[in-house]
């Protein structure tokens, strides 16, 4: 009876430690399943680069499943930063800056969907604003300020929907 009772419980607790396992095992295989699914449905980003002749750095962009996503980068020949932008889904979505060759800013504008939305401003050599204006989904609305390099406003005018108020 007592021999019995031994193989009963080791036999039991036998049991008990193989659903154990199937469990785990089971859990293994759902967790290395979802992970391949996963890996496959996802979009990879990966970063474009590309040089000039003499190997030096042109320009650098993330690309999703073959479209723009995400920051640009142009550089000069020299490897002074001259342009740089945000994509989305290969348009322009975010900030775009451009550079003078020495690496000071030249302009910056806001895009929406590819198309300027929000405040624009040139610059003077000086790093002075020379123009701010306003854009609305690509078409000047708003007021647009012309300055002198010592800051002094030179006009003011005003846009609807792209055309001169």
């Amino acid at each position: 009876m007592v021999e019995n009772l031994i193989t009963s419980k080791s036999h039991t607790t036998l049991n008990s430690h193989s659903l154990y396992l199937s469990s785990s095992n089971a859990m293994l295989v759902i967790m290395v399943v979802m992970f391949f699914l996963f890996n496959s449905l996802a979009i990879h980003k990966t970063l474009k680069e590309n040089k000039y002749l003499d190997g030096d750095m042109a320009s650098k962009v993330f690309v999703e499943d073959g479209v723009k996503n995400g920051i640009e980068k142009k550089y000069t020949k020299k490897g002074v930063l001259k342009y740089i932008a945000t994509y989305k889904n290969d348009k322009k979505h975010g900030i775009q800056k451009w550079f003078d060759r020495n690496g000071k800013l030249i302009s910056q504008t806001n895009y929406y969907n590819d198309k300027p939305h929000g405040i624009e401003r040139l610059y003077h050599e000086n790093g002075n604003v020379m123009i701010e204006r306003e854009y609305v989904h690509g078409k000047k609305h708003g007021l647009e300020k012309r300055f002198r390099e010592d800051a002094m406003i030179i006009s003011v005018v005003s846009y609807k929907n792209g055309v001169l108020e």
